[in-house]
C-alpha cells in the first residue's frame, strides 16, 4: 500500500473508532469522515458539498458555505485544522453532533441532520 493511502485509511479509521466509542449515527459518522477525507484533498467542492448553506465560519462574518470555501482557500491552514478536528472525539448534544475541543480557543465542528442527509454546520475557532 502506498503511504499516503496507509495516512489516509489510519485517519480513516481513527475518525470511526472516536465517533463509534461516543455512540455517534452510522451516517453522521460517514459525513464526519467525507469531510475529514475532502479537507485532506483540499477538495473544496466535496467540502461545500457536505455543508449547509448557511454555515457558521466566523463570529463576524453572515452564515455562508461559500464565504467559508473562500476564506479557506485564502488560508489553507485552516483545512489543517478541520482534518485534524475530524479525527478528534465527537460527542452528541441534543440534535448536533459536535467534533473537537471544548476548550477555550480551540476549533470544533459540528454537524447536523438536514433533509439532505447529515452535513457540517459549523467549524469556529473559540467560544
Amino acid at each position: 500500500m502506498r503511504p499516503h493511502l496507509i495516512h489516509l485509511t489510519a485517519v480513516a479509521l481513527a475518525v470511526a473508532t472516536s465517533a463509534l466509542a461516543a455512540g455517534i449515527p452510522p451516517a453522521a459518522q460517514t459525513a464526519i469522515q467525507a469531510v475529514n477525507a475532502a479537507a485532506a484533498r483540499k477538495d473544496y467542492a466535496a467540502l461545500e458539498a457536505l455543508m449547509t448553506n448557511e454555515f457558521i465560519w466566523s463570529y463576524k462574518g453572515d452564515p455562508s458555505a461559500t464565504a467559508a470555501i473562500a476564506e479557506w482557500q485564502s488560508h489553507p491552514k485552516m483545512l489543517k485544522e478541520l482534518q485534524h478536528v475530524t479525527t478528534m472525539a465527537c460527542e452528541q448534544r441534543s440534535t448536533l453532533i459536535e467534533c473537537g475541543s471544548t476548550a477555550k480557543g480551540s476549533f470544533r465542528a459540528g454537524f447536523r441532520q438536514t433533509p439532505a442527509g447529515w452535513r457540517m454546520v459549523y467549524f469556529v475557532e473559540g467560544d
